[in-house]
C-alpha cells in the first residue's frame, strides 16, 4: 500500500521533469540571443559608469561579441505566443524593421570608435545605442 502512494505522489513530478521551453522554438531562442546582447551590454555600460575597471582590451572584446550576436533574435520574430511581444511586430513590420536599422546604426557608431584608455568618447555613442534598444522596447514590447 505504501509503495503505491508513493509512486502516486512523484508520478506528476516525473511528468513535470519532462517539461520546459521548447528550446528549439523561435521564442526561446530569441530571448537566448538577447540575454547574450544584454550580457555583453551591460559589461560594457559598467565599464563606462565606473562600476567595473575600465579595460579598453575587453570594452572592444565585448563590443565585438555584442556585434556578433545583434544579428540573431531579428528572423526569428515569427511567434510572438507566450513571450513580451507586441502584435505590433507583425502587424507593422516596416515600423519594426526600421527599430531594427537604428539599433544597427547606432551600434555600428559605437563599433566604429576605437577604445581609448578612459573610454569617454564612447559614452555618447553607448548612450545612443541604449536609447535606440528602449525606444525599441517602448514601441513593440509588453511590460
Amino acid at each position: 500500500m505504501l509503495p503505491s502512494r508513493i509512486l502516486v505522489c512523484c508520478l506528476p513530478l516525473f511528468l513535470l521533469a519532462g517539461c520546459g521551453p521548447d528550446k528549439n522554438s523561435p521564442v526561446y531562442q530569441r530571448k537566448q540571443a538577447f540575454k547574450q546582447m544584454l550580457r555583453h551590454k551591460e559589461a560594457m555600460f559598467g565599464m563606462l559608469n565606473g562600476r567595473l575597471d575600465y579595460d579598453p582590451q575587453r570594452f572592444a572584446a565585448e563590443m565585438a561579441q555584442l556585434q556578433a550576436v545583434s544579428a540573431k533574435p531579428w528572423p526569428l520574430f515569427t511567434e510572438l505566443n507566450s513571450n513580451h511581444a507586441k502584435q505590433d511586430i507583425l502587424l507593422e513590420p516596416a515600423a519594426f524593421k526600421q527599430a531594427q536599422d537604428r539599433f544597427r546604426q547606432a551600434l555600428a557608431g559605437l563599433g566604429a570608435i576605437k577604445p581609448s584608455d578612459r573610454g569617454e568618447e564612447l559614452r555618447a555613442p553607448f548612450k545612443a545605442m541604449a536609447d535606440s534598444c528602449q525606444a525599441c522596447h517602448d514601441r513593440f514590447r509588453i511590460e
